[in-house]
């Protein structure tokens, strides 16, 4: 499977709508909040079908996760505001044993981050739209298979 993750677009889908057409065809997309509105959006614009979170700009004040099946294990989707992910990645990785999955997805920082860690995996895609360390923005693509995931932080 090629999943295609994305964060923090704020309301600006005009980069992931042109990297979804260039760099497509993707198997699936996921958003993981602050303007969760624009994983809807894409999914009607580009026929991608899209699964999200809520983040904190999207009115997220008790959490707001999901659980992904992939053939390279579950992996939880939050944005991360209420496990203080911009402070250290403790309350996330206790979250994401607790859910019994392999890694977690997460946004909120807008600074790409992909790292094993304790033996999970953890992946930001940092912010297409309102980068703060790099001015072209970042994404994911994620490829699973039996067993295992593969992911690769992109620029725009």
């Amino acid at each position: 499977m090629r999943i295609l993750v994305i964060s923090d677009t704020h309301g600006r889908v005009e980069k992931a709508r042109e990297l979804i057409r260039e760099k497509g065809p993707f198997d699936l997309g996921v958003h993981l909040g602050d303007f969760a509105e624009d994983a809807k959006r894409l999914e009607r614009e580009t026929g991608l079908e899209f699964r999200f979170v809520k983040g904190n700009m999207d009115g997220g004040t008790k959490e707001d996760f999901s659980i992904l099946s992939t053939d390279g294990g579950d992996i939880l989707l939050v944005h991360g505001h209420i496990q203080g992910v911009k402070r250290d990645l403790t309350a996330l990785m206790y979250t994401v044993e607790e859910k019994g999955c392999k890694g977690a997805f997460f946004g909120h920082t807008h600074v790409p981050f992909l790292r094993e860690e304790a033996g999970l995996y953890l992946l930001n895609p940092g912010s297409l739209s309102l980068p703060h360390l790099d001015k072209r923005g970042s994404y994911a693509i994620v490829q699973t298979g039996k067993g295992r995931l593969d992911g690769t932080i992109c620029y725009i």
